[in-house]
């Protein structure tokens, strides 16, 4: 006979059980790959709908800490911001610096997802962690992850692998605490900060560490995002056998674990392969596959990516007009979801398919939108860049001005008490008043010397203000400010032997430079042409980067029969440079568009500036659709009025003979 004997248990055990159960399912919610999410973000609403109230204040913000984190990884940012907000006026009552850290983190987070990637580097930066003053491995982690990634969202490679190798050094400590998924992540952007930075080797070196972690722990999601980024090193290296082979692998098991996000992911990457490869009727068919599985995720972005490949499948197929009406299907959703980045690669491709097909008004008008999109987002991320140095600087200012006021307020502090001991203690106010004296002399000189630095630093924020941060060449601004020294309108004088060049050079093929060889290749590539430019002006002339892989330069005082020879020069310095990156040698060439200034004896002040360089980027558009490696020259006028010359397209002008060109080709002199 057997005697069931229930025991008897104190109110603290429940209490201490309790606590341990919240504890273990926290823990466990912590753990959640993305891949886990939907079933844990609904294991996170019972929790909080049926506990919430009971837990303590610790248990609280770390399940909405939880939450908030979870929200924000399945791209519900509203939802995200709605619980950290919560967050926000519970950490009102907590003296935790660990939660109030991961808060800090959070808060980042949000700031990034909404597009304030600067921000969200001053949040981080502030919070100013690190691995020697951190007591909490998992917050360390998070916050070195987090920056770096903010950085690599930034395309700062370098400062984004700096501090994934920082988190790096937790791995050890990451595996004790079963935190594998988290490692293999790390070991997957550090393969790809890799690739994107040139390191091939080390790049799949790392991706194979995330591999044989994920195969250990049958990790089948990360296998095959790993698979995927493997084939990225693949094409990288030129082995598209290879990048074919572990782009099919990661669809098929993609396919075997109903992982849609990967199965998407990697029939774009077949697509892009079969394209390449020149098979475009499979192409073809990868791509309609890939735009059903977009639209059955809703991924806007994929969808426009998609629906572009299968244009330029059907356009290479010889279907030009339909493949046309493709790309400008995809066009329209990367407007709607406001893809500048996207849509300019795409109106750069549109812009080929329409000279090919010789209409090349349509290709030029396109041409201007996506000149005119690329300034945009040139200009966008300068002023970020100068907002984030013009908010550090308004901070060093405040706590100048608060060590003022404390100073300030202690010296009125003293002379209150040295007023009141005034008829005990003569002597020693005369003391107190000459020490007085010497410390206000002293203060005034410290800030006087503040103040100068102060001025110091706000001269050389306007100085990298009007400089291009990769090459040191200036920028719009910067050549803004010279054209305004030089005095433009009054020094364009007409003279029949001498005169003023603009020249507007962009680099051929640029795009497949950072695809083919990665975003470090493409930033060499930019800063030996500024080099070599530089080597070819005189002092009071200029060279600019105008925008992207434009560059602008401004020859003073040239005998006009000699500008040609000078252009000729250029092109040929250009292409028979040896561009060696790395084990590479890149063959780089340049298109040129030129204008005399002042142009067919039209003085400066009626013809400015920007007339003139709208005129030399048109002829710029001319090299560019003639053939590359070459540049035209505007040279003079037949009867054309200043109206004309501002409004008329270039391409109008020289059909109906009103202006005359000048053509040169790459050539010996």
């Amino acid at each position: 006979m057997f005697l069931f004997i229930t025991p008897i248990i104190s109110a603290q055990s429940i209490v201490d059980n309790n606590q341990q159960s919240i504890e273990n399912k926290l823990a466990k919610l912590e753990k959640t790959s993305p891949q886990q999410l939907d079933s844990a973000i609904e294991e996170w609403k019972k929790i909080y709908d049926s506990e919430f109230q009971q837990l303590s204040l610790a248990n609280k913000a770390e399940l909405l800490i939880i939450g908030s984190n979870m929200y924000l990884a399945r791209g519900e940012l509203a939802q995200g911001e709605i619980i950290y907000k919560q967050l926000t006026r519970l950490l009102t009552k907590i003296t935790d610096l660990t939660l109030k850290a991961h808060a800090t983190i959070l808060e980042a987070k949000i700031a990034m997802d909404k597009g304030n990637s600067y921000k969200a580097l001053d949040i981080l930066t502030s919070l100013n962690l690190s691995i020697s003053s951190a007591d909490n491995t998992q917050l360390s982690f998070q916050y070195f992850s987090t920056i770096a990634f903010l950085h690599y969202r930034m395309a700062e490679y370098q400062l984004a692998l700096s501090h994934y190798l920082k988190a790096s050094e937790l791995i050890p400590l990451m595996l004790k605490a079963d935190q594998s998924y988290n490692v293999m992540e790390l070991y997957n952007m550090l393969g790809l900060i890799n690739l994107d930075i040139g390191k091939n080797e080390k790049g799949l070196n790392y991706i194979e560490k995330a591999i044989k972690l994920a195969q250990e722990n049958g990790n089948n999601e990360m296998l095959a995002h790993l698979y995927i980024n493997r084939g990225v090193y693949y094409r990288n290296t030129g082995d598209i056998d290879g990048w074919y082979k572990n782009t099919l692998s990661a669809y098929n098991l993609g396919v075997k674990i109903d992982y849609p996000i990967v199965e998407l992911t990697a029939l774009t990457n077949l697509t892009d392969y079969l394209i390449v490869s020149e098979q475009y009727k499979e192409a073809q068919e990868s791509a309609l596959l890939a735009i059903a599985k977009a639209r059955q995720l809703n991924a806007k972005r994929e969808e426009a990516m998609s629906i572009g490949n299968l244009g330029m499948s059907l356009f290479l197929q010889g279907l030009k007009n339909e493949g046309i009406i493709k790309v400008e299907e995809a066009i329209a959703i990367v407007k709607e979801i406001e893809f500048r980045q996207m849509e300019s690669m795409m109106l750069n491709s549109l812009v080929d398919m329409y000279a090919d097909i010789g209409n090349y008004k349509k290709a030029y008008n396109l041409l201007r939108e996506q000149n005119l999109l690329e300034n945009e987002l040139f200009n966008k991320e300068r002023e970020k860049a100068l907002a984030s140095m013009q908010n550090k600087l308004d901070l060093n200012e405040k706590d100048r001005i608060n060590e003022l006021l404390k100073r300030d307020l202690q010296l009125k502090n003293e002379r209150l008490v040295s007023q009141e001991l005034e008829q005990l203690l003569m002597l020693s106010l005369a003391s107190i008043a000459i020490m007085a004296l010497i410390l206000i002399l002293i203060f005034a000189m410290k800030i006087k010397e503040k103040n100068r630095k102060l001025s110091v630093k706000n001269s050389q924020l306007k100085l990298d203000s009007q400089k291009d941060p990769l090459t040191g060449l200036s920028n719009r601004r910067g050549f803004e400010s010279f054209i305004t020294r030089y005095n433009f309108a009054e020094e364009n004088i007409p003279s029949t032997k001498h005169s003023d060049a603009i020249l507007i050079m962009d680099i051929d093929h640029f795009k497949s430079v950072n695809d083919t060889y990665g975003h470090s290749a493409g930033d060499y590539v930019l800063k030996e042409i500024a080099r070599i430019l530089t080597m070819n002006i005189r002092d009071n002339e200029i060279v600019v980067r105008w925008g992207g892989e434009e560059f602008l330069m401004y020859f003073r005082d040239l005998n006009k029969q000699h500008i040609s020879k000078v252009v000729n020069r250029l092109l040929k310095h250009i292409s028979q440079s040896k561009f060696q990156f790395e084990q590479q040698t890149l063959n780089v060439t340049m298109s040129i568009g030129f204008i005399y200034s002042p142009f067919n004896d039209i003085t400066g002040e009626k013809l400015d500036w920007e007339a003139c360089i709208k005129l030399a980027d048109e002829a710029l558009y001319l090299s560019k659709h003639s053939g590359r490696n070459r540049a035209t020259g505007v040279i003079e006028s037949n009867d054309v009025t200043n109206n004309e010359l501002r409004h008329t397209p270039l391409t109008d002008l020289v059909a109906t003979n009103k202006i005359n060109i000048i053509e040169i080709t790459n050539k010996n002199d």
